[in-house]
């Protein structure tokens, strides 16, 4: 899978941002491809394998923009509902500090307006934003 990084505006070219639909579409794809090869392969799954930590590792540092990286991980948590309590803690974790160093506001005028209203929703019911 291609990953098209961010390009910053800081000092170069204005970025290219990627949408909160196509990051959860290349999420979804890699837990789909992980799922397919382990079918394929004809392996069975070991004690607390699984494939979303799978395809969250293909996102590690493909992402520069602070509101791509928030984006990614709420899509994390959400596509976790939950059931990981060990990662958990980890992925709000990471949120916490996109949010102590970006202005959410700021983050949300960056991206449409269909897209802020999708992130805020995934931000409130997780319980990140009021």
């Amino acid at each position: 899978m291609l990953i098209t990084p961010s390009v910053s505006r800081k000092g170069g070219p204005v970025e290219e941002r990627v949408p909160y639909g196509e990051i959860r579409a290349w999420f979804l794809n890699c837990y789909y491809v992980y799922c397919q090869d382990k079918i394929a392969a004809g392996r069975g799954w070991a004690e607390r394998e699984l494939e979303i930590n799978w395809a969250y590792n293909e996102f590690d540092n493909a992402f520069q923009l602070p509101i791509e990286n928030l984006m990614v991980e709420a899509l994390t948590l959400i596509l976790e509902g939950g059931r990981l309590p060990d990662t958990e803690a980890y992925h709000r974790n990471r949120i916490a500090n996109i949010l102590e160093q970006n202005n959410l506001e700021d983050m949300m005028r960056e991206i449409s307006e269909d897209e802020a209203h999708e992130l805020r929703y995934d931000l409130k019911i997780l319980g990140i934003t009021a």
